[in-house]
């Protein structure tokens, strides 16, 4: 489940969450990648969570919410997912070879004692100013003493996912003491870039209403 899916030239690249790996007891990968370099018509599984060639093992893992992004002018593939467990910031991986292996890039909207979910993230394709700079949001859901403010946090990398800039606070949910999915949260962003390089943050407004306890409650964007 949580799929994600991005295409460059013939090569199709498709992450999910593989639930094998948690069944196997595996509580440093969840990610699986499949890879087809023939526009989509067959399948490979290059990645597999569940054993085998998994994504580079690291500290801190790589769990759920897969982010896959292609830089059109490189070449280069980018994956953002969450740590495992939920942690600071999430995990960028990249692949420099088509998407056939990837390595760990860097950390994306990091901040100390945060605990980050529901990583987005959009790349600047467009020609002129600002074309490869990759942009990443995600929810602070973390409620620990010294936690930073509980709401939708925003970061940019202009280096190609190497380093990424300070995060900034969009929007914070209005009781910032309340746990996930109850009244006054929001949450799960969305980052998209426009032509002419403008960045649009998008993200659910549940704060007329609980998402799990309440089915007639209003949500906004």
């Amino acid at each position: 489940f949580e799929t994600a899916i991005v295409k460059h030239g013939a090569t199709v690249l498709v992450a999910y969450v593989d639930t094998s790996a948690a069944s196997l007891g595996n509580q440093k990968h969840g990610i699986s990648i499949s890879r087809s370099t023939d526009h989509g018509k067959k399948f490979s599984k290059i990645i597999s969570a569940s054993g085998g060639s998994s994504l580079p093992n690291t500290t801190d893992g790589d769990k759920a919410d897969p982010v896959l992004l292609v830089n059109k002018s490189t070449g280069h593939f980018f994956l953002l997912c969450n740590r495992f467990p939920e942690g600071p910031g999430f995990q960028v991986f990249r692949s420099t070879d088509d998407g056939a292996t990837f390595t760990l890039h860097g950390s994306a909207v990091h901040q100390s004692n945060a605990e980050m979910d529901k990583p987005h993230a959009a790349i600047d394709n467009y020609s002129g100013t600002g074309n490869g700079n990759l942009y990443a949001a995600g929810v602070q859901v973390g409620t620990a003493s010294g936690a930073p403010t509980r709401g939708i946090w925003f970061s940019r990398s202009t280096n190609g996912g190497s380093t990424w800039g300070t995060p900034l606070l969009l929007g914070n949910a209005r009781d910032p003491g309340a746990p996930a999915g109850i009244v006054t949260e929001v949450f799960a962003p969305w980052v998209v870039v426009g032509p002419d390089h403008s960045v649009y943050v998008f993200w659910l407004d549940t704060s007329l209403g609980s998402v799990d306890d309440n089915p007639n409650a209003r949500y906004y964007i």
